[in-house]
């Protein structure tokens, strides 16, 4: 969903900002009575972020237990840590694993991010 997907007019005394669903349903996602475009675009930004969120796919990283033993961090495992499956997430351990010395000997997890 983008702002592409909203319409902000004033319509009756108020702003609007209507999103058209791709079933071709409206609906004004704006406050009742809202008097400024800001407003209004500042309800359809707000709309758009909890609709994406809510349809975004779980991502997943590895995580290391950290030298106090106690914590969990992802500290130390590089830029590419990010999985879009846990599947994917228990392959890449694996590999660690392969890579012997400390990183076969590290405990690993798998957290969701998102």
């Amino acid at each position: 969903m983008t702002l592409k997907d909203y319409e902000i007019f004033w319509d009756n005394g108020q702003y609007v900002a209507v999103r058209t669903a791709p079933n071709g349903s409206r609906m004004n996602v704006a406050p009742y009575n809202c008097q400024t475009k800001k407003e209004a675009l500042a309800a359809a930004r707000e709309d758009r972020d909890e609709l994406n969120e809510e349809n975004s796919p779980p991502l997943y990283q590895l995580e290391t237990r950290a030298a106090d033993g106690d914590t969990w961090t992802a500290d130390g495992l590089g830029n590419d840590n990010e999985f879009t499956s846990r599947e994917d997430a228990q392959t890449a351990i694996q590999a660690l694993r392969e890579l012997g010395l400390d990183w076969a000997a590290q405990q690993y997890r798998v957290t969701e991010i998102n």
